[in-house]
């Protein structure tokens, strides 16, 4: 009925809509008006982002009591959601340190193009050989962060990475449920306090992996040569003193040693003088059948079923290399699901598994933001 009386009125139906050619222009849809009823934003970061580049100014301001501070410029992103800056320098005394770009949005920290003077910084003499080695006195990188979380149930989905030109990248991740730090309180809890945090919660997951890209060869270098050995000779030392430690140090735990655990040891042995060798990547795992809880590893002395119970696994070899796909190959259909053009179209923007191709990526993305398609 309500159909027959929009055709009457000459009112097209929203299915003979849906089945009509779009015209290559793209009209945005109008943007529902605000009630009072609209949903406030999920978590404090969300709310407070829109007014991120005041907020930076207000830190700024602050900061310039300590160092000199300058950037080139500050803004919201309303697309990314996200405060942008850029040509950020700090400076005090022997200090000079600068990032291209800082992003920060409600659960990633982006800074690019880290550059951090050292020259003039008070480091040890080992640190110091080590950077005219590398021929990095001024070190340069990226770093990122990224934190998900259910805040109601204090749930965390934690990932940092650390890449240095010349010398590696260092990769740490880390799934939590129900963390929380808690601050020793004197005469409450069942010790004096000590002021030492109590660490409470349950570990899913944890990783942490180090690609090398020169670091190695210029440690047994520098240290090779602090005991009169050669670079091949420090190399020899330090993977034999590893796989004797390895193995040394699991089969002194407290309890007793376990066969399980002394066995796995000396897989891991193996696997670290590997690297050592022939130093490529090292990754190092934790994945436990059941959240184990962290107080387990936090209360005294950690035990060999303690060790067995976080499921480690230790991985060397050559970093994976991802076999670039022929943009050419990748075809969606003009009315294809947004599940699959979202994807596609990333990949084609950050150039991630295929050659970068911002204009097509973008161009696949116009209809779906010509929509009002927030992810678009």
């Amino acid at each position: 009925m309500l159909a027959a009386a929009m055709a009457a009125m000459g009112v097209t139906s929203v299915q003979t809509a849906a089945a009509q050619t779009v015209a290559a222009q793209i009209v945005p849809a109008q943007r529902p008006v605000a009630t009072a009823d609209t949903k406030w934003p999920d978590g404090f970061m969300a709310f407070a982002l829109p007014y991120s580049p005041y907020l930076f100014d207000l830190v700024v301001y602050a900061g310039r009591s300590v160092a000199e501070v300058t950037y080139g410029t500050r803004r919201y992103d309303p697309v990314t959601r996200s405060l942008v800056v850029t040509d950020l320098e700090i400076r005090r005394d022997a200090l000079q340190a600068s990032i291209g770009q800082l992003r920060v949005s409600g659960d990633e920290a982006v800074y690019e193009n880290v550059a951090v003077d050292t020259r003039a910084l008070p480091l040890d003499p080992t640190t110091r050989a080590v950077l005219r080695k590398l021929d990095r006195e001024i070190v340069t990188g990226d770093v990122a962060l990224t934190g998900r979380m259910d805040a109601a149930a204090s749930d965390y989905d934690l990932s940092a990475s650390l890449r240095i030109d010349g010398a590696g990248t260092l990769e740490i991740t880390a799934d939590l449920e129900g963390f929380h730090i808690l601050a020793p309180i004197e005469g409450f809890d069942d010790v004096e306090a000590d002021g030492t945090p109590k660490i409470a919660g349950r570990l899913r997951s944890a990783r942490i992996g180090f690609a090398d890209a020169g670091l190695a060869s210029v440690l047994y270098e520098v240290f090779g040569g602090q005991q009169g050995m050669t670079a091949e000779q420090a190399r020899g030392t330090a993977s034999m003193m590893a796989g004797i430690g390895v193995t040394a140090l699991f089969s002194e735990l407290p309890g007793g040693a376990s066969p399980r655990l002394q066995e796995m040891a000396r897989g891991w042995s193996a696997t670290i003088q590997s690297f050592l060798i022939q130093p490529d990547r090292l990754e190092i795992s934790l994945d436990p059948a059941l959240p184990l809880d962290l107080a387990n590893l936090t209360r005294g002395a950690v035990g060999a079923e303690d060790i067995l119970a976080l499921n480690p696994t230790v991985v060397a070899g050559t970093s994976q290399l991802i076999a670039l796909v022929d943009p050419t190959t990748i075809t969606l259909a003009p009315d294809g699901p947004i599940e699959a053009v979202l994807p596609a179209a990333e990949a084609l923007i950050e150039g991630r598994g295929v050659p970068q191709d911002i204009a097509r990526g973008v161009t696949l993305l116009l209809p779906a933001a010509g929509s009002d398609n927030r992810a678009a």
